[in-house]
């Protein structure tokens, strides 16, 4: 685990983790969404993520407001055990932290030392998956609605989908601060802190391992997408922006990306709803085949 420092010494999550971050992670193949070098990377900066092994694993802290996180282990050594020291520390240091995004699956591998720990479901942040091949034909009567918006963006605009690359990465910068303007982004706000993030991936796209996409329409861009392999069959969607003006945009661009970009995956994870009732209705609109369940551990 070259450049990451022993706990609980942390260092700043930075491109030099790359390569430890992302062999360990292929070793772990994660479930949930947020276990990817390009996600963790992109958000460093709103949230202060540092990067930290113990016992073999690699665990991650950040900051939400003011409450303090740590990542589940990252790895399989000694996974309980880890999480009880990590906690007992912060707890002796001052620092009240809560372990986010642990898995049903791999808390049932605790056994008795369940019992170390409070666990509370978190529903606000499941992860909503989906069939690749649905999301490419979306066939039967459940996707009338979305076909409808495709036939109609598809008659109405002459449009182009391209992939993202060094050259056009400049162009989707200037449509983000384009679509920041038009949206409510100011400074203490989440869409705030997405800019920052989105803005990332978008100058360090030639850096990470992500796969972009670009709709083009009478040659300008209008929207993008940007995604990340999650395990050996799921990637997982972090981005996707685009110019509402344009009727059916939205399903154009998922559809689209899909297609050309995706299909070789099983499974697309398309992220949490974060509570929104709005947000959780979408996703639900697109028929998961899934729910990726986590949990939030706490010291009793």
């Amino acid at each position: 685990m070259k450049n990451i420092p022993i706990f609980p010494d942390f260092a700043m999550f930075g491109l030099e983790h790359k390569v430890s971050f992302e062999t360990a992670l292929k070793a772990f193949q994660p479930r949930i969404s947020e276990y990817t070098f390009s996600e963790i990377f992109a958000w460093r900066g709103t949230r202060g993520t540092m990067i930290s092994a113990i016992n073999g694993n690699i665990i991650l802290k950040f900051h939400k407001e003011n409450d303090v996180f740590l990542s589940e282990p990252i790895g399989n050594t000694r996974i309980p055990e880890s999480i009880k020291q990590a906690l007992e520390w912060m707890k002796n240091n001052n620092v009240n932290a809560t372990v986010f995004g642990a898995t049903p699956e791999i808390i049932e591998t605790f056994g008795e030392k369940k019992e170390w720990f409070n666990i509370e479901d978190d529903r606000a942040d499941y992860d909503y998956v989906y069939e690749a091949k649905e999301l490419a034909e979306l066939a039967g009567r459940k996707y009338d609605g979305k076909r409808n918006h495709l036939k109609q963006f598809n008659k109405n605009y002459a449009y182009e989908f391209v992939d993202m690359n060094e050259q056009n990465v400049a162009e989707c910068i200037k449509f983000q601060d384009k679509w920041c303007f038009l949206k409510p982004c100011e400074e203490g706000t989440l869409l705030h802190e997405e800019n920052l993030a989105v803005m990332e991936m978008l100058t360090n796209f030639g850096k990470l391992s992500a796969i972009g996409g670009v709709l083009k329409i009478d040659g300008q861009v209008e929207g993008f997408t940007i995604a990340g392999e999650l395990n050996a069959n799921t990637v997982v969607v972090y981005v996707e922006k685009a110019n509402h003006d344009f009727k059916g945009i939205y399903q154009a661009l998922n559809n689209l990306f899909v297609k050309k970009s995706l299909i070789k995956y099983t499974y697309i994870n398309r992220e949490q709803d974060v509570g929104d009732e709005g947000l959780r209705k979408a996703k639900l609109s697109y028929r998961p085949v899934f729910l990726v369940e986590k949990k939030l551990i706490r010291l009793k």
